[in-house]
């Protein structure tokens, strides 16, 4: 229905200004607060709840559904955040601070890549583009202008190539006339 998707789109946005604060809290602080994990969670749980809709919704028709492609990006989404959180929680605590300097190196580097799965979340603002008419329009002619501008952009590399070619046989030219 209209007013789940824009429950759910306001989450999604929600939720990408929260992963905005939460990067610039841990670019300035050595440790996150505490209730990032659980605001985390939250959201987890509550992206979890709505996939679980949408896949009860499709059905045996999930298939061939238009937007399955949206929806298996959400099943990674979701597959993605438990990962992390599960990570959290085993390897720094309840509190999800993995900041503490008596973890082995090798834990740390498993959270940051599981982390980095976070910005992937971002991704889902992606799917708001459908409410937004005009959004649509621009991002639909940014599309259909991208086959002209490869075509321009191989058009702009041979020109670049040849000249180069020219320049470097006159380069060659001339300094073997010099010796």
């Amino acid at each position: 229905s209209w007013f789940f998707d824009a429950v759910i789109s306001l989450m999604m946005l929600t939720n990408t200004v929260f992963i905005g604060v939460q990067v610039e809290c841990q670019a300035q602080l050595s440790r996150e607060p505490p209730s990032f994990y659980w605001i985390e969670l939250f959201y987890t749980i509550s992206f979890t709840i709505e996939l679980a809709i949408r896949l009860m919704e499709a059905g045996r028709e999930l298939p061939k559904r238009t937007d399955v492609w949206w929806i298996l990006l959400d099943m990674f989404i979701v597959l993605s955040s438990f990962t992390e959180i599960v990570m959290t929680s085993v390897f720094s605590g309840s509190s999800g601070s993995s900041s503490d300097s008596s973890f082995p190196t090798t834990t740390l580097r498993i959270l940051r890549v599981v982390r980095i799965t976070r910005l992937i979340r971002v991704l889902r603002v992606i799917r708001l583009v459908r409410f937004i008419r005009a959004l649509r329009t621009m991002v639909n002619c940014i599309l259909t202008t991208l086959k002209s501008l490869v075509w321009a952009m191989l058009l702009l590399f041979m020109i670049i190539y040849v000249f180069s070619v020219s320049f470097t046989t006159s380069a060659v030219a001339h300094l073997k006339e010099r010796d």
